[in-house]
């Protein structure tokens, strides 16, 4: 916690008390028949007092909390970043697009040529289905933490923006969907639903 914090939250403190104290000799004069003869003039304080330092503890404690959970996020997000800068995905990357630029930008044609490299065990097509599968493990990562809430979006869609994110719908799931099909499995849009949600979500902000 910083020092102006800590000063804030003196100040906040202190500002409280002395409230507290003017509001309960207020009350003390108003309603005098609330305390009996018995009862310590300074009783009201300390109680009123006890309750607004337990609301700063809390209030400290929800702060802490708060800078922890950013701290978190901040960790999760590094990581990401480092795991995209991987030479490994970067290469996944450029490959995909290269392909997909090769089949001018047509996904249709695309997952087409991807099936029968696939059927007829072409290199093309495992090269083409390797990078799909490393990319399509980072993306997936990332929507299952998007899902979470453990990346703010500001944050996250300023890194990875609609534009990087196309990459989804026009090559990754299309070529799932291929790999789905040959198997004779029918295709389930909800298995897709999270990698749909990250790409969607970045329109929000571009």
């Amino acid at each position: 916690m910083t020092r102006n914090r800590v000063g804030l939250i003196t100040c906040v403190a202190v500002l409280g008390l002395l409230s507290t104290f003017l509001i309960v000799d207020a009350q003390a004069e108003e309603n005098p028949q609330n305390l009996s003869k018995d009862t310590p003039a300074w009783i009201p304080y300390v109680n009123v007092t006890i309750a607004f330092l337990v609301a700063i503890a809390a209030g400290c404690s929800a702060f802490a909390a708060f800078k922890a959970n950013r701290v978190a996020q901040n960790s999760i997000l590094k990581g990401l970043v480092s795991d995209y800068a991987q030479p490994e995905i970067g290469d996944a990357v450029k490959s995909l697009w290269y392909y997909y630029r090769e089949f001018n930008e047509d996904t249709a044609k695309l997952t087409e040529m991807f099936k029968i490299y696939i059927e007829k065990h072409i290199e093309s097509g495992k090269n083409i289905d390797a990078a799909r599968r490393q990319v399509s493990h980072f993306y997936q990562s990332m929507a299952m933490l998007h899902e979470g809430d453990a990346i703010p979006e500001k944050l996250l869609y300023r890194l990875w923006s609609k534009k990087v994110l196309q990459i989804i719908p026009n090559i990754l799931i299309p070529l799932e969907k291929v790999l789905v099909e040959l198997r004779n499995e029918k295709v389930d849009e909800k298995d897709f639903k999270l990698l749909l949600n990250l790409y969607e979500d970045s329109k929000k902000y571009h």
